[in-house]
């Protein structure tokens, strides 16, 4: 099968492309614009398999037109378009999602059709539904609800526009909590964190939530593509285990050979302290965001543990990789980028 895929330079794309060219399919990988160079001797090192375009999903603004002809002409062939693109940021006006998201995800949207691509599958986030700590959750059942983060506004307008049941069937998949991976430099900067006893637990890290493999995240995802069963449906795709973010903190602190994180920080002040900055973001408007915001300190002090079965018995998906065993594997990668070596037992 001949598959797309948009933004395989992120965490997420890369293990996808390479377990798409593992199972036997043809990909088309839609770079950004401003990819690294690194992205794309990784890409290229997956073999003939893999064809890289570069802009091919850039969604930043320009002649409507021209980019729907440009990617109905990339698209051609395709049978199936993974849409792993969002922008991620928390913060920023809506109007700045709308046009990087719900415009761009309408524009690829009628170039598929007009490619005769056959479906569609949109990588969101369980960020459309409010982190309020509960556990075994069915995000078929589970209202999106959270209103105050234009990125989950964003990203609810797509996923309707990706299930409205036009030509081009569309299929949902939201990841666990915490989806790790080889190569993440958000991984690397809190493994390095971690090491040095600098990371606190929001809420004594009561959290809940599911870690999910990026390789396992990426077959579930495949499943999504091929399944006959997935046309019109949601799915959570995450190692099933409830974790505590105290758990999942502790334990990968012990494989990087570091201190278990001790600070705990009441949910409470924090998520004033976070009102504050981004209230100071919305006036500024600096260029990088404040690392404390409401979204960040709601994932970490009360989280979001999901049922993971309509993925299993409709999808014949299963994870092949237990949580601890996945963690062990991210501080490796972590430890070498960062020339360290365990400073205790793991």
């Amino acid at each position: 099968m001949r598959i797309a895929i948009t933004r395989p330079e992120g965490l997420v794309g890369r293990h996808l492309a390479a377990r798409a060219v593992a199972e036997g399919h043809e990909v088309v990988a839609l770079l950004g614009a401003r990819s690294e160079p690194w992205a794309r001797r990784e890409l290229a090192a997956l073999g003939p398999a893999l064809t890289a375009v570069a802009g091919g999903a850039e969604p930043a603004a320009g002649v409507d037109s021209d980019r729907e002809r440009s990617l109905r002409t990339t698209l051609a062939g395709c049978e199936v378009l993974i849409d792993a693109r969002s922008r991620a940021p928390d913060l920023g006006p809506n109007a700045a999602f709308a046009r990087a998201d719900a415009e761009a995800s309408a524009r690829q949207l009628r170039a598929a059709e007009a490619a005769g691509v056959r479906r569609i599958v949109l990588v969101s986030s369980l960020a459309v539904h409010r982190f309020d700590g509960r556990a075994d959750v069915d995000v078929r059942r589970l209202p999106r609800d959270r209103r105050e983060l234009p990125y989950a506004q964003a990203l609810c307008r797509i996923e309707d526009l990706v299930l409205s049941g036009g030509r081009v069937e569309g299929v949902v998949v939201r990841p666990g909590l915490w989806p790790v991976g080889g190569g993440d430099p958000v991984l690397r900067r809190l493994a390095r964190a971690l090491r040095g006893g600098r990371l606190p637990l929001v809420g004594g890290g009561a959290g809940v939530l599911n870690l999910v493999d990026a390789d396992d995240l990426a077959g579930g995802i495949l499943a999504a593509s091929t399944s006959a069963a997935a046309p019109g449906r949601v799915y959570a795709i995450a190692d099933p285990t409830r974790l505590t973010w105290r758990e999942a903190l502790t334990t990968w602190a012990a494989l990087l050979g570091g201190r278990p994180p001790r600070r705990l920080l009441p949910t409470a002040p924090v998520q004033a302290v976070a009102t504050v900055l981004e209230r100071a973001y919305g006036i500024a408007r600096p260029a990088a965001e404040p690392g404390l915001t409401r979204y960040r300190t709601a994932l970490l002090g009360s989280g979001l543990h999901v049922r993971v079965d309509a993925a299993i018995e409709e999808l014949g998906w299963s994870p092949r990789t237990a949580w601890r065993e996945a963690l062990r594997r991210v501080a490796v990668d972590a430890l070498a980028y960062l020339g360290a070596a365990p400073r205790g037992k793991s």
